[in-house]
């Protein structure tokens, strides 16, 4: 198998056996289907099982927007989906048993500009979040910060 890679911006070249592109309205799955019939819905999302394990492929784990999971298509969920995969991956080669995935809170906040924007977060009755609190909590940075400190950076 030839490496391939991506180049970053800055020219540093990072190698890896395959990239799947991750961004447009669709999944980009088509090569999943090469598992079978029963590995993607009729719309492309990948089928897992609460353990975030392909249905009828237990050594291999999906996570991220390409699932079909009943919950939002949102960056924010591929962090816990990522630490149960991570969990479940070294509990299947230890023979462990594997932990479920819950879900996780539905939340939006979407900005409007630097100095405004409206949130909602679905606990409780629901809580809106108005101007002010989503301001201060995504329309100053868009949580750039927040993304760089969990990437390292």
């Amino acid at each position: 198998m030839t490496a391939t890679g991506v180049t970053t911006r800055n020219g540093r070249r990072l190698d890896a056996d395959m990239v799947v592109s991750a961004r447009g309205p669709r999944p980009n799955t088509g090569f999943i289907s090469t598992l079978g019939p029963d590995a993607l819905t009729k719309d492309g999302f990948v089928r897992v099982q609460p353990t975030l394990q392909l249905k009828g492929h237990p050594n291999i784990f999906a996570g991220g927007d390409a699932i079909d999971w009943q919950e939002q298509k949102q960056e924010g969920k591929a962090g816990k989906h990522a630490g149960v995969i991570a969990a479940n991956v070294l509990a299947y080669v230890e023979g462990k048993p594997l932990q479920e995935y819950k879900g996780s809170i539905e939340m939006i906040a979407v900005t409007n500009g630097r100095n405004g924007g409206q949130g909602y977060i679905d606990v409780l009755w629901g809580i809106r979040l108005g101007n002010w609190l989503t301001r201060m909590l995504k329309s100053k940075t868009l949580i750039i910060p927040m993304a760089r400190a969990k990437m390292g950076l």
